[in-house]
């Protein structure tokens, strides 16, 4: 059965971060019997054509009675001297055949179609507003896009690429789960924000209202109430949480800034994370230059007016890019 396979060590080999005990470990299921051979290469062709191992799991037995067969040739003398050998290993191979019919026999009974997916994705340049089955709401930021099977309502699991602020529907009964990378977030009916980009090396949560469970796929999971921010560190796997000192984390969706004391090039970063814009300072002075300033969902010309006025500068927009040179 299942509990007979080293799931976890197959997922982190396949993953390649598997140690060297771990490796043993596995070499030694490998050799155990030999339809664990063709059950890894059944999962390992699997797992390089969707990236994840299967829920259900029906190993092709046919396969293993056909590699068994070629392996043990009838022998047509009776009265040969390795008769008995050969009767001996015909036991064995009935045994293993009779095992795998099992197996298989066992995850028939609880066989399904294949599930279904359903993709939502963000623009390129700008947020979109989804509505899940449960009455759920998800905003997508610019390129990140979610996924969820077609048991959606009796199984609130989700897949997120990206980032997405979620207001989620309270259901006791059916716990909502967010999968982002190597992160795993479950929650009843909460607000919160989660920031996956797959070329950082760290995923962030912070909550909005209620409660929330962040943690990793080793199972560490901590706590998160309004006003804390989890992060998941992906080079370690450690999870911590802090309470939530940038205030411009829904700005993408909100598009309200606060900057107290922020450099002239920090404010410009992260107005051009939102706002889909390249920028050069040619001064350095002027990109070490502090200022304090909000903004509340303003056009970012007007944003841009409000900057030269503050800093003294000359702010204009060629080719594409904003530049920033001193009057």
């Amino acid at each position: 059965m299942r509990q007979d396979i080293p799931w976890v060590l197959l997922e982190n080999h396949f993953k390649g971060n598997t140690s060297i005990e771990d490796a043993t470990h596995l070499n030694s299921w490998m050799k155990q019997f030999p339809e664990n051979e063709f059950i890894y290469n059944q999962l390992k062709s699997y797992y390089l054509e969707t990236g994840s191992l299967p829920t259900l799991f029906i190993p092709d037995s046919q396969a293993a009675l056909n590699k068994i067969s070629q392996i043990i040739q009838p022998v047509n003398k009776s009265n040969t001297p390795h008769r008995k050998v050969y009767l001996l290993c015909s036991k064995i191979a009935a045994v293993l055949i009779l095992g795998i019919l099992g197996y298989w026999m066992f995850y028939s009974t609880q066989r399904k179609e294949p599930e279904l997916f359903t993709v939502l994705s963000g623009n390129d340049s700008s947020v979109v507003v989804n509505k899940l089955p449960d009455g759920s709401k998800i905003w997508l930021n610019a390129k990140s896009k979610i996924r969820f099977g077609n048991n959606f309502k009796t199984s609130r699991k989700v897949y997120l690429i990206g980032e997405a602020y979620f207001e989620i529907a309270q259901d006791r009964v059916h716990p909502f789960q967010v999968r982002a990378d190597k992160s795993i977030t479950t929650v009843v009916g909460t607000k919160f924000n989660i920031r996956s980009i797959l070329s950082e090396d760290r995923i962030e949560l912070t909550v909005s209202e209620g409660k929330v469970l962040f943690g990793n796929e080793d199972g560490k999971i901590i706590p998160l109430v309004k006003g804390q921010t989890g992060i998941l560190d992906k080079n370690n796997n450690a999870v911590k949480a802090i309470f939530t000192s940038n205030c411009n984390n829904h700005s993408w969706r909100t598009h309200d800034f606060f900057f107290e004391e922020q450099t002239l090039d920090n404010v410009l970063n992260k107005l051009s994370e939102v706002y889909n814009f390249q920028y050069h300072i040619k001064d350095t002075t002027l990109r070490s230059f502090k200022l304090t300033a909000k903004f509340h969902n303003r056009p970012l010309p007007e944003i841009m007016e409000t900057l030269e006025a503050v800093t003294n500068a000359k702010i204009g927009l060629y080719s594409g890019i904003y530049s920033v040179k001193r009057k």
